[in-house]
């Protein structure tokens, strides 16, 4: 179930993503999403995402650059979690790749809009029988949420999500009840 409250973003557990996956037609639709999930993008920065933005060298990923502008306006660096690179090899099968392509486009270059991606992402949710309070935006607060739950610290969240204030941050340090639970339990 979607862990939520008032003053806490919901968030998705990789079962209820793999839920919400198995319930969209369109794979392109499928892997903007995990990608979101899995780096804690935007949906306007995973849109908008090019094949120069992406060194499989060093396994990063390149948020801003001179064709696009983070909300922050920095660039940022993200690693390229294994399942991110699975699906990155999976579009470069077969494909002619120019570094100025988009990874998820139209035909003539053109980026897929947010709208239609957040609509399809939506209609995955219901099908799923998912909180009708998850939105596309909580694939990021996921990202964040489940890196604090393994102790990554807070200052490392704010740079991968790209937060200009840490204290932004700071709403991902919310704990399940089964977090809270195992530390009373240390206890003897």
């Amino acid at each position: 179930m979607c862990i939520r409250d008032r003053k806490n973003p919901g968030f998705l557990t990789v079962d209820e993503l793999a839920k919400i996956l198995g319930k969209i037609d369109k794979q392109f639709v499928k892997d903007i999403a995990e990608i979101s999930f899995y780096t804690g993008m935007r949906l306007s920065e995973a849109t908008f995402l090019k094949w120069k933005n992406i060194t499989i060298g060093t396994n990063t990923i390149t948020i801003g650059d001179d064709s696009f502008n983070t909300k922050s306006r920095k660039s940022r660096s993200i690693p390229i979690h294994p399942r991110v690179k699975e699906i990155i090899e999976g579009l470069k099968k077969g494909s002619k790749i120019k570094k100025d392509d988009y990874l998820f486009r139209k035909s003539g270059n053109q980026p897929f809009t947010g709208s239609y991606i957040s609509k399809q992402f939506k209609k995955g949710c219901r099908a799923a029988g998912i909180d009708e309070a998850i939105h596309y935006h909580n694939l990021r607060h996921s990202t964040g949420s489940l890196l604090a739950q393994k102790g990554v610290s807070l200052y490392t969240i704010q740079k991968i999500l790209g937060h200009s204030q840490p204290s932004v941050s700071q709403i991902y340090a919310h704990l399940q009840i089964d977090t809270l639970r195992d530390a009373i339990n240390q206890i003897n």
